[in-house]
């Protein structure tokens, strides 16, 4: 399917697909609505135990010894609450060294109420003497670290004394070191780039070099005199630093670990503080945590959003579905956007490229041609008219040999028609549409005034040779112009003007329709017949094509269809063969009285067809000597 199509799908579709989309974005919101309404609050309380890791354990001991009295307080709780256990869990947490009483309820208070009560059941089961004990003996353990520490620190501060004035003098010489060199260093961009203004005089001028170059040498040598002197006394007091105040680094790391030593000792004192005494009581955790874990409402906003996209693309994959899938138009149908008003077998049995197919001919398409001529009865009796035969999935081949035969059918029953080819792309090589010479493309292009084109049309028209009587055709030629601008020209309607002094009927070979020459042709002509394939037009396209032709000048007659031989076979087919045999054996004269032509009936299954009759106007000896005979002369 090409992207052409499918525009025309969207387009035609746009009320369904907007339908569509509509219905998923209001069902996607208001489904989302009504499961947030019933989303009900939950909410998570943790109530912990501490379970203390002594100095003497290891890493595995402790979580073995953790493990194991989660499974002795879920052996608790589970004993004590032979409830529903999906509102309560018992875990542990090797990283922050604890057991976690879990309740979930659908109000924080009742979840803290229900972990803090699992938490007391276990204490209750499992009593932890001795905690306080062990908590003082890590107190003392600290306070003798403690202690050490201290120690190690005066000893270290006793050997290294800081005399105060040192200190100074030296954090004196390293400002003045610091100012020294960016002073050397604004002489040396004024030296190398004087536009910079880093050395200027009293009256804002730049120094000259010169004397610049002077004052960076004084102050070069200040400056190397000073470091020496910075050395030397660093030198003679290596752990004075300057005016930061800073001591060694052995003082700064005892004094960080005995900051840490001692916040390790205030908590731990805090929690024998509050133990208050030991007995039965648990290292406990004085918060219980509360958490809201209801599930997360779904937008019903971006849910809408979410079911409009899905309704498009649904939508879009429905047309695009029922547009492949839909029903082919085989025959008849009562519902068609146009009349189905003749069925045509697309061979031509024994065509001779010498001569015009139809003057001779014999068999079904021949009958159909007929019943085709018979149908527009009724167009062409009102006077000269211009017909034009566009193909519907046919191709331009299939449209040009139709056409011929419908202008030899017609001039046969004794009307004058031209036959013109506007197929510039494909133009056809038939006998019917005259032997080489002048041709459409030459008339319509010819370099003739304005005022001359009308004669000029009227002359070429007139030096025609009739293929058959009756019958004035052109060819379509190579075209080197634009196909639009030619059919909209001027000359193409002087054209049509001028031919109704010499025609009744105009039969106009049209490209394929939904090409742009074919939209002017619709305004240029009276009547557009439609011809498509069994089997491959599908109800759709004729729906398209009818919308379009509305808005034409071109009246539509009604769609023909190329047979589609094996689906047309039937009883009544075969009564038709064997009536034509009958009326071949009976000679030439017998074949003139009459034409044999089928049309199938509207809602037969089976495709049926009924056997018509449509008399023929005898042939006079105007038109040749054959004539009697039923023969056209080459």
């Amino acid at each position: 399917m090409d992207a052409r199509r499918l525009l025309k799908l969207f387009t035609t579709r746009w009320w369904l697909i907007g339908i569509v989309a509509l219905a998923g974005a209001a069902t996607a919101y208001f489904v989302t609505t009504s499961q947030n309404a019933q989303i009900e609050e939950t909410w998570e309380a943790t109530a912990p135990v501490l379970i203390l890791k002594t100095s003497a354990e290891s890493d595995t001991e402790y979580e073995s010894r953790l493990r194991l009295a989660e499974n002795r307080a879920r052996l608790a709780v589970e004993f004590e609450l032979a409830e529903d256990s999906d509102t309560y869990r018992v875990g542990s947490s090797a990283e922050r060294g604890r057991l976690e009483f879990v309740a979930v309820e659908g109000d924080s208070h009742t979840a803290v109420d229900l972990a803090e009560g699992l938490r007391a059941t276990y204490l209750t089961a499992e009593p932890t003497d001795g905690i306080v004990e062990q908590l003082t003996r890590n107190l003392d353990d600290l306070g003798v670290q403690v202690l050490a520490l201290n120690s190690d620190r005066a000893v270290l501060v006793a050997d290294t004394p800081i005399d105060p004035r040192i200190a100074a003098q030296l954090t004196l010489m390293t400002n003045h070191l610091s100012s020294l060199r960016q002073q050397a260093a604004a002489l040396s961009l004024a030296i190398r780039f004087p536009e910079l203004g880093t050395a200027l005089d009293e009256d804002g001028n730049p120094r000259p070099s010169d004397e610049v170059r002077a004052e960076l040498q004084i102050v070069e040598g200040t400056t190397n005199r000073l470091q020496a002197e910075y050395n030397r006394v660093a030198a003679a007091n290596p752990d004075a630093k300057g005016a930061d105040g800073s001591v060694s680094l052995e003082i700064l790391v005892i004094d960080q670990k005995i900051r840490d030593l001692e916040s390790q000792y205030i908590d731990i004192a805090l929690t024998v503080e509050e133990l208050g005494g030991g007995g039965t009581s648990a290292v406990v955790s004085n918060t219980t945590e509360t958490l809201n874990v209801t599930d997360i409402a779904t937008s019903p906003t971006r849910a809408g959003l979410l079911g409009l996209v899905l309704g498009v693309l649904l939508a879009s994959l429905a047309v695009v579905a029922a547009d492949r899938l839909r029903r082919p138009v085989y025959g008849t149908e009562n519902d068609l956007a146009l009349p189905i008003i003749a069925l045509v077998d697309p061979a031509r049995p024994g065509a001779d490229p010498e001569r015009p197919w139809y003057s001779d001919a014999v068999g079904r398409r021949r009958s159909d041609v007929q019943t085709l001529r018979a149908v527009l009865d009724g167009v062409t009796a009102g006077g000269t008219v211009t017909i034009g035969l566009s193909g519907l999935s046919v191709g331009n081949a299939a449209v040009q040999e139709l056409a011929a035969d419908l202008s030899t059918s017609i001039a046969a029953s004794g009307c004058a028609v031209l036959l013109m080819d506007t197929i510039f792309d494909e133009p056809s090589v038939l006998f019917e549409y005259g032997s080489t010479g002048t041709d459409l493309a030459d008339i319509v292009t010819g370099r003739t005034s304005s005022g001359d084109a009308h004669e000029g049309v009227k002359f070429a028209l007139g030096d025609r040779e009739l293929v058959i009587p009756e019958l004035l055709s052109l060819r379509a030629g190579r075209l080197s112009a634009d196909p639009v601008d030619t059919v909209a020209g001027r000359r193409f309607r002087d054209l049509l003007d001028v031919a109704a002094d010499f025609v009744e009927v105009i039969i106009v070979a049209v490209p394929h329709w939904g090409q742009p020459e074919t939209d002017v042709l619709a305004q240029r002509l009276d009547h557009l017949v439609l011809v498509g394939r069994s089997g491959a037009t599908t109800a759709l396209d004729l729906e398209d094509a009818a919308a379009e032709l509305a808005t034409r000048s071109a009246q539509a007659v009604g769609l023909v269809l190329l047979r589609k031989r094996r689906l047309f076979r039937s009883r009544s087919a075969d009564r038709r063969s064997r009536h034509e045999a009958v009326v071949l054996d009976s000679g030439a004269d017998t074949a003139s009285d009459g034409l044999i032509v089928n049309t199938p009936e509207s809602g037969d299954s089976d495709r049926t067809e009924a056997d018509i009759t449509y008399p023929v106007p005898e042939l006079t000896q105007d038109r040749g000597p054959d004539a009697a005979a039923g023969v056209w002369p080459p």
